[in-house]
């Protein structure tokens, strides 16, 4: 029932209330003229056919005296708004003409037809009041200023009659077309894109689908199971009917940062080619592999897996998912570069992306001087350290500050030391399945070998993981970010900032820890904690902000790009002036890191991570 309920919340917000096409002001407002004005005169339309042929007949009718009166004027109302909105689409394609809108004749057709039956329907209104006047009429106020001018046309009477029927007859017969058209013509999302905000996926955001469970294939000694798609038919159909719900409006396109930097990669684009080869009917599909003409390779690399698409979409669909699915394809062809293939293989033989030698994280640990659960397990909380807060210098730097912190604080926590793994983030966003469920197992079984209930972690990536893809293998923790727990003990007394930061602090938001997981105040709570501090925000941040390019395990493997995401990203940081670039991710640290270094910025412009600088100004 929760769920049922969860999915009609969805279709009232993003269906009818329009949630995410009303975040633009201009393109919102339009939008809702244009869907409210034709919703509310599609309903009377219908209301006045229920009152004249099924309720009149048996003397039951409801439009009459002063319902009739209200009635009139709200569907003048409707009508005026229905016009105001074709005004505006009208004038945004052909006059705005925004850079991410593709307006061809259809569409432009489309809207004429639309137009021509909003203004027909006033005309007609006008005339039968001009012909036929009744005591009600001024309630329908646009149709009787019309009539008044109508009544000065001197052959009116005479011909009035006649041309109402040619209009009435070309309203109706233009009306029943255009509804015709519908599941051939854009004017399907009108139906498609509200069921597609209504059967979109309820499981959390940053979780992908699992597509099988490796254990329970050992048990079986079955493994005859599909993992990919290679062909448009092997999409589920809530996929395909993601497909068929695209409006091609272009709002995707213009967030994705693998398209603003020059890579193959248009979600609007990858996304419309699959609806034309789902459209095209059996007998006119591609007979080959989607990779065969429909998307390419590059295209499914490109892609960092950020979300901003997902964000930004007003009907909820996910160009990710259909990406994932691609890649497992490829992944299960063998259709692998050397450095994507050096990755799984690290995975696979030392536990972690880097390929170093997996006995260095209990080196670290021990150096680094904290409990490790093999000699110490009833503690309260389990530090996820990960693979580059072991193997990356730069992050190494986080974990000892994370390890201060806690240690002033009192916490009770505790690592894996050598029995943690790599979560299998980078494996399973590259496509391979069952080496991520191989990590994640293991990772599992050396969790609840201690009965572990809490997790913190600094990395979005190992929190996302565990907190909302380990679920569907079994896995149910707690899982903190340090942001939030950094946040709780500064809130909570527990440790006291006692320096302070003295410049102009900027925040870059994490795409596993915003878009996909919801947290934006954490962090700035966190930072404004701090004496001294000036917090300026970028003009792309919290669910809008712009992926630092590591994400999708773009961090393992190169792609065709004219710039890189990070320069970008870098570049933005720069110009709020601030002297200090404040992040939530390892990934994020080291890309806009050397982004920054690279750029000749490093005197200027710090890079550092939550938890150094809270490390920097506690007692």
């Amino acid at each position: 029932m929760s769920e049922m309920a969860t999915k009609f919340g969805q279709l009232f917000r993003y269906g009818f209330l329009q949630r995410k096409v009303m975040a633009r002001r201009y393109s919102g407002l339009m939008h809702m003229a244009l869907f409210s004005g034709f919703v509310g005169l599609f309903m009377g339309s219908v209301l006045v056919q229920i009152d004249g042929y099924l309720l009149k007949p048996w003397g039951l009718p409801f439009l009459q005296g002063s319902v009739y009166q209200v009635f009139q004027a709200i569907l003048d109302v409707f009508g005026l708004i229905f016009i105001l909105g074709l005004g505006l689409a009208l004038y945004r394609r052909l006059w705005i003409k925004p850079l991410h809108l593709q307006t061809g004749p259809q569409i432009l057709i489309i809207l004429f037809v639309f137009l021509y039956l909003g203004v027909t329907g006033f005309l007609l209104e006008g005339l039968r009041m001009a012909l036929e006047s009744r005591p009600s009429e001024p309630w329908a106020f646009a149709g009787y200023a019309l009539s008044t001018l109508i009544r000065r046309i001197p052959f009116i009477d005479e011909s009035g009659f006649l041309i109402y029927r040619i209009l009435w007859w070309s309203h109706a017969l233009v009306a029943f077309g255009l509804f015709a058209a519908i599941p051939y013509t854009r004017l399907a999302h009108m139906v498609m894109s509200p069921l597609n905000t209504l059967v979109s996926p309820s499981r959390p955001k940053g979780g992908l689908r699992t597509p099988f469970n490796l254990m329970k294939l050992i048990e079986t000694g079955n493994f005859d199971v599909k993992v990919g798609v290679g062909r448009i038919e092997d999409f589920d159909w809530k996929q395909r009917l993601g497909l068929s719900a695209c409006t091609n409006c272009g709002r995707c396109q213009e967030v994705c940062p693998a398209y603003a930097t020059g890579t193959a990669l248009s979600p609007r684009r990858l996304v419309q080619n699959l609806k034309r080869e789902l459209d095209a009917g059996m007998d006119r599909r591609r007979t080959g592999s989607l990779f065969d003409g429909v998307v390419s390779e590059n295209e499914v690399w490109s892609c960092t897996l950020c979300g901003a698409c997902i964000q930004a979409c007003p009907v909820l669909i996910h160009p990710p998912n259909y990406i994932i699915e691609l890649r497992r394809e490829l992944v299960s062809q063998s259709r692998l570069d050397r450095k994507k293939t050096e990755l799984l293989s690290n995975l696979s033989g030392s536990f972690n992306p880097f390929g170093f030698p997996h006995a260095d994280r209990e080196l670290f640990v021990r150096q680094l001087g904290v409990p490790v659960l093999g000699e110490n397990p009833k503690v309260e909380y389990v530090y996820w350290v990960g693979c580059a807060g072991v193997y990356d210098p730069r992050t190494r730097e986080v974990v000892k500050a994370m390890a201060q912190i806690l240690k002033k604080a009192g916490v009770s926590f505790g690592v894996l030391g050598g029995e943690e793994k790599c979560v299998g983030d980078p494996a399973r966003r590259v496509g391979e399945e069952g080496r991520f469920q191989e990590l994640a197992f293991q990772n599992l079984e050396a969790l609840n070998r201690y009965n572990v209930k809490k997790i913190i972690t600094h990395c979005p990536h190992c929190f996302n993981t565990l907190k909302n893809e380990y679920p569907d293998l079994g896995g149910q923790f707690e899982v903190l970010h340090h942001s939030v727990f950094i946040r709780d003990l500064i809130q909570q007394g527990q440790i006291t900032i006692t320096g302070g930061i003295g410049d102009k602090v900027t925040l870059h938001d994490s795409c596993y820890i915003g878009r996909f997981n919801g947290e934006y105040k954490a962090p700035r709570d966190l930072l404004r904690s701090i004496r001294d501090i000036k917090l300026v925000e970028m003009p792309r941040t919290r669910e809008n902000s712009f992926c630092c390019g590591a994400g999708g395990a773009n961090y393992w493997y190169e792609v065709p790009r004219e710039v890189k995401i990070s320069t970008v990203r870098a570049q933005e940081a720069k110009e709020m002036d601030a002297g200090l670039l404040a992040v939530e991710c390892p990934y994020c640290l080291r890309m806009l890191g050397d982004a920054i270094t690279v750029a000749g910025l490093g005197d200027t412009l710090k890079v550092k991570d939550l938890a150094e600088i809270v490390a920097e100004v506690i007692r």
